[in-house]
């Protein structure tokens, strides 16, 4: 959420990463104890930048990407430029701000002194690309290897079926399923077929057992065995502070160690690369953060207190009907009964603008999280606009076909990043339509009993942008994987299984979400997840749509 630059980088910017991962750029670097400039040399790593200076026999200076506040050539920064530096080498200069990876956070300056004012300004380009986005290969026809795009191709032709496309036009409108054919025996797959697609494997068996609307049998604590842990009831997971104390020392100190950084400035004047290493802090934005935050990002903080009032609800029967239907079974231990009823209306609200989509289940859980954070009505409502613009594109219309197109997304990174893991999907029959449907469709909020577990992924989500989700699925199919919670001889029993850990709220507080900044890390060469692979695989996936429709 964080701009709408393009996720296209420029061919000069492609070459001047390329040159300056190997064998990096020749420059100059400031040495304030000497008051001097000396010979040094520039690399962009992996998820990081490594400054070496040559000949003074000191270790390299490494600056973690998701670290640096700003890169910018030294005539335009608002920083006192070295004593050593003339007035005329100003623009061949550049400043880079980053935090330095120690407690205290201490923001620090290194001065590089480049060959030329164009070697300068790329550098500070490249940066803000890599940050931004990552930067695919060099190689054009490279971009996006060809066997990731034909995984997320076949994907497709799984999940546009008859079968599946009836069996979600019912759920939609709340109706039950009936089996569209006889179902197939389930067994488990042989290592030979391990790279088959795991997207919409053995469905038919599924849609059998399915006598209710697809949300019930999707979120049943009786079919997968989920109790309701007592000790989460407080809702809350917030860390420890430094040196002890409780739960509400931890956040007082959080906020005390963003109130540094922060200064004087207001929290619109953050940077992506400040709020990225400020959320490292905690894995988490502080309360009172949060909510001048959230409002100003989804662009609703000017939104009054007013209730909405009747003539913005959605008078449509069948659409009140279901709405109805399903606020009172949204999250009903936390919502109380005048929430409830703004839930109702934030629904009816939204289908009444968004007319194309109406209501569909899954954007209740969304809005509830809003009105529990302390969104008002219209807060809400607008939120729930941006929220689904943003994350959720074609999920809730009549086809869903963004869920389907993204589903397929899914597959081909799952077997782009994690082979095994795709692998072991397959092997049991596990399609990714059971466990990925409602985690999209919701943001991962249905599953998370406390709510700031759910805040401190939306957090993330908030920060990193669209690619965040994919991130996060990938993080819980690594930790499934990892905790044999995918060995299960059927796959209703990984499923039971990973649905289990979608609402462990431990994960959460756990590293969950140090995994999936791991796969959003910046790679110069392309390989991590960002929005230029992404836009490619949904381009993939909508193009073999487009021609299962036309066939």
């Amino acid at each position: 959420m964080q701009g709408h630059e393009s996720a296209v980088a420029s061919a000069d910017v492609r070459r001047f990463v390329h040159t300056a991962a190997e064998p990096g750029l020749q420059c100059m670097a400031w040495l304030p104890a000497h008051e001097t400039f000396v010979d040094a040399r520039l690399r962009i790593g992996q998820d990081q930048l490594e400054l070496q200076t040559l000949g003074t026999g000191t270790p390299p200076v490494k600056i973690c990407l998701g670290y640096l506040r700003s890169a910018c050539v030294a005539s335009k920064a608002q920083i006192p430029y070295p004593s050593g530096l003339s007035i005329n080498w100003l623009d061949f200069a550049v400043f880079l701000e980053f935090f330095d990876l120690t407690e205290a956070m201490e923001l620090r300056t290194e001065c590089v002194l480049l060959s030329g004012d164009v070697e300068a300004a790329l550098l500070c380009r490249s940066l803000g690309q890599l940050q931004r986005f990552g930067v695919p290969p060099l190689e054009k026809d490279l971009e996006l290897p060809t066997w990731v795009a034909a995984r997320a191709r076949a994907a497709v032709a799984t999940l546009t079926s008859p079968d599946i496309l009836m069996a979600l036009k019912r759920w939609r409108a709340g109706s039950a399923l009936v089996a569209p054919s006889p179902p197939l025996p389930s067994r488990v797959r042989t290592s030979s077929e391990a790279g088959a697609s795991c997207t919409g494997l053995s469905l038919s068996a599924f849609w059998k057992d399915a006598t209710a609307g697809v949300w019930e049998v999707l979120n049943s604590p009786a079919l997968l065995g989920i109790k309701p842990d007592p000790s989460l009831a407080a809702g809350w997971d917030a860390p420890l502070p430094l040196n002890g104390g409780d739960r509400l020392d931890g956040e007082a100190e959080l906020s005390a160690r963003w109130k540094k950084v922060l200064g004087d400035r207001s929290l619109a004047e953050l940077t992506r690369s400040e709020l990225r290493a400020l959320f490292i802090l905690g894995h988490r934005i502080p309360w009172q953060y949060r909510l001048a935050l959230w409002p100003t990002w989804l662009h609703v903080a000017d939104e009054g207190n007013e209730p909405l009032d009747d003539g913005m609800l959605c008078t449509d029967e069948t659409c009140q009907k279901q709405i109805e239907k399903d606020v009172p079974r949204t999250r009903p231990t936390d919502l109380n009964q005048n929430q409830r009823e703004a839930l109702g209306r934030v629904l009816r609200a939204f289908a009444l603008l968004r007319p194309q989509v109406g209501y569909c289940q899954g954007l209740n859980f969304v809005a509830a999280v809003e009105l529990l954070v302390g969104f008002t009505e219209k807060q809400a409502l607008g939120g729930l606009c941006g929220l689904t613009d943003a994350f959720c594109s074609g999920y809730y219309e009549e086809s869903m076909s963004g869920l389907l197109r993204d589903i397929a997304v899914l597959d081909a990174l799952l077997l782009h990043l994690l082979p095994k893991i795709h692998a072991r999907f397959a092997e049991v029959d596990l399609p990714l339509i059971w466990i990925a449907t409602e985690p999209l469709l919701t943001l991962f909020s249905r599953e998370l009993k406390p709510i700031e577990s759910i805040c401190r992924l939306w957090d993330f989500f908030l920060i990193e942008g669209v690619c965040a989700p994919f991130a996060v699925f990938l993080a819980y199919a690594e930790l499934a994987f990892e905790r044999n919670l995918l060995t299960g001889a059927a796959a209703e029993d990984s499923l039971g299984a990973f649905r289990l850990l979608l609402g462990d709220s431990s994960a959460i507080a756990g590293n969950i979400l140090q995994r999936a900044a791991f796969f959003l890390a910046p790679r110069p060469f392309g390989s991590g997840l960002n929005e230029t692979l992404l836009q490619s695989l949904r381009k993939e996936a909508a193009g073999a749509s487009q021609l299962a429709d036309a066939g």
